[in-house]
């Protein structure tokens, strides 16, 4: 969070981008970033995640968070883990995609 709080002071920052494909896979680490993010810098956010890792309750703390829509990618959508990632809606033409809300 140091970090964060150097970079706000040095710049004019109103969003935050995190790219780190693995930012979602602990997501104990997640809700407790959320947690101190929300008290701390509390600045629209937006991050990578892995579908499986995406779970009702990350969601949650991170929109409490204000993170922004999120990007959640896949290489490869079976018919498993579409009903289990997308609800059973299995998005076809792209390798990474985005739930319709």
């Amino acid at each position: 969070m140091a970090e964060f709080k150097q970079n706000l002071a040095r710049y004019d920052v109103s969003f935050v981008s995190i790219h780190d494909d693995n930012f979602t896979t602990d997501p104990h680490w997640v809700e407790e970033f959320c947690e101190v993010y929300r008290k701390e810098v509390n600045l629209p956010w937006y991050c990578f995640g892995y579908p499986t890792t995406i779970k009702p309750r990350l969601v949650k703390a991170m929109k409490a968070a204000n993170c922004a829509p999120s990007s959640w990618a896949s290489t490869r959508a079976t018919p498993t883990s579409a009903a289990t990632t997308w609800s059973g809606r299995c998005p076809t033409s792209s390798s990474s995609a985005r739930p319709s809300s």
